[in-house]
Protein backbone atom coordinates (compact mmCIF):
# COMPACT_ATOMS: atom_id res chain seq x y z
CA UNK A 1 0.00 0.00 0.00
CA UNK A 2 1.50 3.33 -0.99
CA UNK A 3 1.81 6.25 1.41
CA UNK A 4 -0.93 8.37 -0.25
CA UNK A 5 -3.56 5.65 0.13
CA UNK A 6 -2.52 5.00 3.73
CA UNK A 7 -2.84 8.69 4.63
CA UNK A 8 -6.26 8.92 2.91
CA UNK A 9 -7.50 5.80 4.72
CA UNK A 10 -6.25 7.14 8.07
CA UNK A 11 -8.02 10.48 7.56
CA UNK A 12 -11.26 8.75 6.58
CA UNK A 13 -11.15 6.47 9.62
CA UNK A 14 -10.54 9.45 11.91
CA UNK A 15 -13.53 11.26 10.38
CA UNK A 16 -15.74 8.22 11.00
CA UNK A 17 -14.57 7.87 14.60
CA UNK A 18 -14.97 11.60 15.30
CA UNK A 19 -18.46 11.66 13.81
CA UNK A 20 -17.59 14.40 11.30
CA UNK A 21 -19.20 14.68 7.90
CA UNK A 22 -17.38 12.60 5.30
CA UNK A 23 -16.75 14.41 2.01
CA UNK A 24 -19.08 13.21 -0.75
CA UNK A 25 -16.06 12.88 -3.02
CA UNK A 26 -14.65 10.21 -0.69
CA UNK A 27 -17.95 8.31 -0.53
CA UNK A 28 -18.38 8.35 -4.31
CA UNK A 29 -14.76 7.46 -5.11
CA UNK A 30 -14.49 4.68 -2.46
CA UNK A 31 -18.04 3.29 -2.08
CA UNK A 32 -17.08 -0.21 -0.91
CA UNK A 33 -15.09 1.22 2.02
CA UNK A 34 -18.26 2.70 3.52
CA UNK A 35 -20.89 0.20 2.33
CA UNK A 36 -23.33 -0.55 5.18
CA UNK A 37 -21.63 1.85 7.60
CA UNK A 38 -23.19 4.84 9.35
CA UNK A 39 -21.89 8.07 7.86
CA UNK A 40 -22.56 11.81 8.07
CA UNK A 41 -22.76 13.92 4.93
CA UNK A 42 -23.21 17.65 4.58
CA UNK A 43 -24.52 19.53 1.60
CA UNK A 44 -27.07 21.84 0.03
CA UNK A 45 -30.52 20.42 -0.76
CA UNK A 46 -31.00 20.73 -4.53
CA UNK A 47 -33.93 18.39 -5.14
CA UNK A 48 -36.80 16.92 -3.10
CA UNK A 49 -39.07 14.09 -4.26
CA UNK A 50 -41.95 12.63 -2.27
CA UNK A 51 -43.51 9.51 -3.78
CA UNK A 52 -46.02 7.09 -2.30
CA UNK A 53 -43.38 4.60 -1.23
CA UNK A 54 -40.31 6.81 -1.01
CA UNK A 55 -39.17 10.20 0.34
CA UNK A 56 -35.85 11.18 -1.16
CA UNK A 57 -33.77 14.32 -1.58
CA UNK A 58 -30.47 15.16 -3.23
CA UNK A 59 -27.55 16.87 -1.51
CA UNK A 60 -24.77 18.66 -3.38
CA UNK A 61 -21.31 19.54 -2.13
CA UNK A 62 -18.96 21.13 -4.63
CA UNK A 63 -19.55 19.11 -7.81
CA UNK A 64 -20.53 15.87 -6.04
CA UNK A 65 -24.14 14.81 -5.40
CA UNK A 66 -25.71 12.05 -3.33
CA UNK A 67 -29.30 10.95 -2.71
CA UNK A 68 -30.75 10.69 0.80
CA UNK A 69 -33.76 8.51 1.62
CA UNK A 70 -35.68 9.38 4.77
CA UNK A 71 -38.60 8.27 6.88
CA UNK A 72 -38.80 11.75 8.42
CA UNK A 73 -39.65 15.14 7.01
CA UNK A 74 -38.04 16.26 3.78
CA UNK A 75 -35.95 19.44 4.03
CA UNK A 76 -36.52 22.71 2.19
CA UNK A 77 -34.72 23.43 -1.08
CA UNK A 78 -31.44 25.36 -0.71
CA UNK A 79 -31.02 24.41 2.98
CA UNK A 80 -27.51 23.35 3.97
CA UNK A 81 -27.87 20.31 6.22
CA UNK A 82 -25.91 17.44 7.74
CA UNK A 83 -27.48 13.99 7.53
CA UNK A 84 -26.56 10.83 9.42
CA UNK A 85 -27.51 7.45 8.00
CA UNK A 86 -26.43 4.13 6.57
CA UNK A 87 -24.44 4.33 3.31
CA UNK A 88 -25.65 2.17 0.42
CA UNK A 89 -23.61 2.32 -2.81
CA UNK A 90 -26.08 0.14 -4.74
CA UNK A 91 -29.64 1.28 -4.04
CA UNK A 92 -31.96 0.00 -6.74
CA UNK A 93 -35.02 2.06 -7.57
CA UNK A 94 -37.00 1.14 -10.68
CA UNK A 95 -34.35 0.96 -13.44
CA UNK A 96 -31.66 3.05 -11.76
CA UNK A 97 -28.86 2.27 -9.34
CA UNK A 98 -28.19 5.17 -6.97
CA UNK A 99 -25.58 5.92 -4.32
CA UNK A 100 -27.65 6.83 -1.25
CA UNK A 101 -27.57 7.38 2.49
CA UNK A 102 -30.61 5.92 4.30
CA UNK A 103 -31.51 8.41 7.03
CA UNK A 104 -33.57 7.02 9.91
CA UNK A 105 -35.19 9.79 11.93
CA UNK A 106 -35.94 9.05 15.56
CA UNK A 107 -38.30 11.63 16.98
CA UNK A 108 -37.86 11.94 20.72
CA UNK A 109 -40.99 12.10 22.81
CA UNK A 110 -41.38 15.34 24.74
CA UNK A 111 -43.71 16.28 27.53
CA UNK A 112 -46.36 18.73 26.42
CA UNK A 113 -45.72 21.07 29.34
CA UNK A 114 -42.03 21.66 28.54
CA UNK A 115 -42.64 24.60 26.25
CA UNK A 116 -46.16 25.54 25.17
CA UNK A 117 -44.87 28.01 22.55
CA UNK A 118 -42.83 25.45 20.64
CA UNK A 119 -43.64 22.22 18.87
CA UNK A 120 -41.00 19.49 18.61
CA UNK A 121 -40.93 18.17 15.07
CA UNK A 122 -38.20 16.14 13.38
CA UNK A 123 -35.44 17.02 15.90
CA UNK A 124 -36.07 20.75 15.38
CA UNK A 125 -38.01 23.17 17.51
CA UNK A 126 -40.52 25.19 15.49
CA UNK A 127 -42.10 28.23 17.10
CA UNK A 128 -45.88 28.19 16.88
CA UNK A 129 -47.59 31.42 15.90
Amino acid sequence: MNTGKLITLTIVLLLIIAGCAIPMRTLINHPQTFSGKNVRVKGKVISVIELDDLKIFKLKSNKYMIWITTNGFTPVLDDVITVKGKFDPKFYYQRDTLIVVHEIMKVKKRRYDESPDFQYIDKRFIKQD
